[in-house]
């Protein structure tokens, strides 16, 4: 039976890299800022798994720990790819001056139609409600199937 805690003794790497990533998951050590600009890219991501496997193929116990402290290395060296790619929140406006160049943006002038539609005789139907406009023609009413009627 393999026993996962068994680490040969001729390769004490496993040890020593065991501790070191122990060391980084426990105390709160703060990521360099260049390494932590390449890791917040997706390349560096990519690169961050492929060493995570890479550890889970050598030895299940260090690849276990390893996965934690990628988890860990990401966390810490998230939002600094922003510099890295030039993007500053400086540059970036406010919803207040998008709103603004939208309205500048947003401002046509009057159009020959508008100005016919404003100048027309308002047009009034049945004003005088009192009144019944008798039409020429007598509707047809067809089978209701019972149905009431809504309103006089």
């Amino acid at each position: 039976m393999y026993k996962l805690l068994n680490i040969p003794k001729n390769q004490t790497g496993y040890y020593v890299l065991s501790l070191l990533l122990c060391l980084f998951i426990v105390f709160p050590v703060s990521v360099p800022e260049e390494l932590a600009r390449l890791v917040d890219t997706v390349i560096g991501k990519i690169v961050v798994a492929i060493i995570v496997m890479n550890l889970f193929i050598s030895h299940p116990l260090v690849g276990s720990i390893g996965v934690v402290a990628a988890y860990e290395l990401l966390r810490r060296s998230t939002n600094h790819s922003h510099q890295y790619i030039g993007i500053h929140k400086k540059n970036i406006p406010s919803e207040k001056q998008k709103t603004g160049h939208l309205t500048k943006f947003n401002q046509f002038p009057v159009t020959v139609e508008e100005i016919v539609i404003n100048n027309k005789i308002p047009y009034s139907f049945n004003t005088n409600a009192s009144s019944h406009v008798t039409a020429p023609f007598k509707p047809l009413e067809e089978d209701t199937y019972s149905a009431e009627k809504l309103h006089d």
